[in-house]
C-alpha cells in the first residue's frame, strides 16, 4: 500500500510520463491490489490551488474530483 503525494497523483492522472519507470511500475503494482491512497489534505491541496488560480484543472473542482476518484475504483 502506498500514500500517494499530491503531485504524484496529480503526474498519474494528468502527465504520467513525468513519473519515471519505477514509479509506474510500484504504482501499477498496487493500483491491482487496490493499494493506492490518496489523503484528503491532498483534496483540500488541490481544490485551494485551483480556487486561488494556481492550478490549472480541466474541470470545475467537483466534476474533477469524481473523476479521479473512478482511478481508485
Amino acid at each position: 500500500m502506498i500514500l500517494l503525494d499530491t503531485h504524484v497523483w496529480l503526474w498519474l492522472l494528468h502527465e504520467p510520463n513525468k513519473l519515471s519507470n519505477t514509479a509506474q511500475t510500484v504504482i501499477d503494482t498496487e493500483e491491482l491490489q487496490n493499494g493506492l491512497l490518496v489523503s484528503a489534505i491532498s483534496v483540500w491541496e488541490i481544490a485551494v490551488k485551483s480556487s486561488l488560480g494556481k492550478l490549472d484543472i480541466p474541470l470545475p473542482i467537483e466534476e474533477w474530483y469524481k473523476l479521479a476518484q473512478t482511478h481508485f475504483s
